[in-house]
């Protein structure tokens, strides 16, 4: 249980850190589906298989879908000639390993 909670925790966290830092669209948003999955499968670990079901039915199947083929359709998948992943979220990288620790060390200091 503990093991498959923590892989699953670091599927979810890499991917959304991916869907911040990749500049094509399509690939973020793909990013994003296997974040929201990670999170389902975290919620049936925990006991709410409703919860879980809901997630992958709403956000993962419906709401991201839709917003896939709308890229697709607008054509706004790619950035142009631009390449590799965006570094616009690097100066907020200090606070968000800050809060992580902030919210992290408690955790792990329980019994």
């Amino acid at each position: 249980m503990h093991y498959t909670f923590y892989l699953t925790a670091a599927v979810a966290i890499v991917s959304t850190a991916m869907v911040i830092f990749h500049k094509n669209a399509v690939h973020a948003l793909l990013y994003l589906v296997t974040s929201l999955l990670s999170v389902a499968v975290i919620f049936y670990q925990f006991g709410a298989p409703l919860a879980a079901a809901l997630e992958v039915i709403i956000y993962a199947g419906a709401i991201m879908v839709l917003v896939i083929f709308v890229i697709m359709m607008l054509n706004q998948g790619g950035c142009g000639g631009c390449t590799g992943t965006s570094l616009v979220a690097a100066p907020h990288l200090d606070r968000a390993g800050a809060a992580l620790g902030h919210t992290a060390y408690p955790v792990a200091s329980t019994d």
